[in-house]
């Protein structure tokens, strides 16, 4: 899988989909990659991520929120969720990508600050879960999506997407940005 550079280049990230499989809690994907020294891994629920940009720039954004001392959250994965939800909710963020202990896939963003630890902490991932396979964009969650973030129709052609996923995508980046230089 790709590894991406965030926040200018001072960070590694893979993005990725996990099938657990019956029995294995999604808790014990942290216990898996502990393993791997300086790593962080954001897990997301997938009703609404559209797409690997989508949840890849909200993690950019985290990294960059910290790093400048614009974070609202505490916690780096919930700063995460509020970009990917678009919205200064801590609750509406946490409803939205929050996973619960019921789901049995999830989105993950490993984060890291070399690419060969995005790697190593990948690998634990294949050993422990059914399946880790990359993050392609989702046209069910973009419906979604649309109905919970009121992405309206001048929105969505205003992108020149070729997709409904990818247009929604791009508007959400959009959503982001703005959030990011308002604060």
């Amino acid at each position: 899988m790709r590894v991406f550079k965030l926040d200018r280049g001072r960070l590694c990230a893979i993005a990725c989909t996990l099938n657990l499989g019956a029995g294995l809690p999604w808790d014990s994907v942290a216990e898996a990659v502990s393993g791997v020294g300086g790593i962080k891994i954001v897990l997301f629920r997938r009703e609404f991520a559209v797409g690997p940009a989508h949840l890849l720039a909200a993690v950019d954004y985290a990294a960059r929120a910290f790093r400048t001392g614009r974070n609202i959250a505490r916690s780096f994965h919930v700063e995460a969720f509020l970009f990917a939800a678009t919205t200064n909710e801590i609750a509406e963020a946490l409803r939205m990508f929050q996973p619960s202990s019921s789901d049995n896939s999830l989105h993950a963003v490993i984060v890291a600050d070399e690419s060969q630890r995005c790697t190593g902490a990948l690998e634990a991932l294949k050993r422990v879960a059914e399946s880790v396979e990359p993050l392609s964009r989702d046209e069910a969650a973009a419906k979604r999506a649309i109905r919970e973030l009121g992405i309206d129709e001048r929105e969505l052609r205003a992108t020149r997407a070729s997709s409904l996923a990818e247009a929604v995508e791009k508007c959400i980046l959009s959503r982001m940005a703005m959030a990011f230089v308002a604060r």
